[in-house]
């Protein structure tokens, strides 16, 4: 099997990150729509979700459109991550421990994640309809835009459980921000309290981007940043939980932060949240660490001392596939950018692409464990 560096185009993947470089500044200034569904829709199972405002809005009348055309695709695969995809014990997975049979991981989610854990992702494009066409043509994916009162925000739900949120970039009064932002995907993980988080954040280093909001009787959340500027989100579950399908095709697999001192980072996690970097044990994996939860991996961690210089810190999402060939050969008709074409390594089958609006994802074929 090929190694990370004898991968094509693996360069070229990471220049693209660049332009995913996150603007704080921006942040900011904005209201981040709010997470999780009002109501769901009685077709598809699609939800509304309050967004675009501080005091998230009411739940609106429930519709039953559907976005999904990918219905006669057996295959449904979407992700994003940049760097040597070396991870957990043989194969990625994404093991929340409350949510375990037999020491097994679960695909539908009924309980709370543990604190630490990726618990959900959403996407930030200046072209909203577009991405949920182009993810529910690819993944099999359901979703619709929300209404104007929550933002628009949209969740997408895969076998009637919610995979993933989409938004649109907009300013707190809802005009274009202009310069528009990147399109990117954000990780949020677990906490069971987003302020007494936050101040452990802030203590450690980090940077709140935007502070601890409720979101309706859903949760609360809050946006911030690490110590090396890499993005992501918390999650305080009270009503939702988060992804209600993981580990399997066209729902979450794994989540890997690529920064650029894994030490410092890993002191840092470990001060804000109950995550545990561990150095793998897997062959072939030589310089990744796990992040463990409870004593099980739930992410990874990888340097970026072998990027091209000025390449971000960043979190990224993988996404399970059956057939990653097909899947990249459906993406790039639908408008996406290969990266890095589908290759083999110790984890699996994967391929690197970039959606049509820029954000980057990739998709695996994760090999079981023996």
């Amino acid at each position: 099997m090929p190694t990370v560096d004898q991968v094509p185009s693996w360069a070229e993947a990471y220049l693209h990150l660049e332009r995913q470089a996150v603007d704080l500044s921006w942040y900011e200034n904005q209201v981040i729509p709010g997470l999780l569904p009002t109501e769901a829709c009685s077709s598809c199972a699609s939800g509304r979700w309050a967004a675009g405002a501080r005091t998230p809005a009411p739940p609106a009348a429930s519709s039953s459109r559907c976005g999904s055309r990918g219905h006669s695709r057996q295959t449904h695969p979407n992700g994003s991550i940049l760097g040597p995809v070396r991870m957990g014990r043989g194969w990625p997975v994404h093991p929340p421990l409350a949510n375990t049979l037999d020491g097994e991981s679960v695909p539908e989610m009924n309980g709370p994640y543990q604190a630490g854990t990726p618990c959900w992702i959403d996407l930030m494009v200046p072209d909203q309809q577009a991405a949920i066409d182009f993810y529910c043509d690819l993944l099999g994916w359901q979703g619709e835009v929300g209404p104007p009162e929550t933002g628009g925000y949209a969740v997408c739900s895969l076998k009637g459980r919610p995979v993933a949120g989409i938004m649109a970039a907009m300013n707190p009064d809802g005009s274009t921000p202009d310069p528009m932002p990147p399109a990117v995907w954000t990780t949020y993980l677990a906490t069971k309290d987003v302020d007494a988080t936050l101040e452990k954040i802030g203590d450690a280093g980090g940077k709140v981007v935007m502070p601890g909001m409720d979101v309706m009787d859903l949760g609360r959340m809050a946006v911030v940043s690490d110590p090396q500027g890499a993005v992501f989100g918390l999650w305080e579950a009270k009503s939702f939980a988060g992804a209600g399908i993981v580990n399997e095709p066209g729902a979450l697999i794994w989540n890997e932060l690529s920064t650029t001192d894994t030490d410092a980072a890993g002191r840092f996690y470990a001060a804000a949240l109950p995550m545990t970097p561990k150095a793998s044990e897997m062959e072939g994996a030589d310089g990744y660490v796990e992040w463990q939860v409870g004593g099980r991996a739930v992410g990874g961690m990888m340097t970026l001392e072998k990027a091209p210089p000025g390449t971000p810190p960043h979190w990224m999402a993988y996404f399970s596939v059956d057939d990653v060939d097909s899947v990249v050969a459906a993406a790039v008709r639908g408008g996406a950018n290969v990266l890095a074409p589908p290759f083999d390594m110790v984890a699996g089958r994967m391929s690197v692409l970039a959606d049509p609006q820029g954000a980057v994802f990739s998709v695996i074929a994760a090999k079981m464990p023996d």
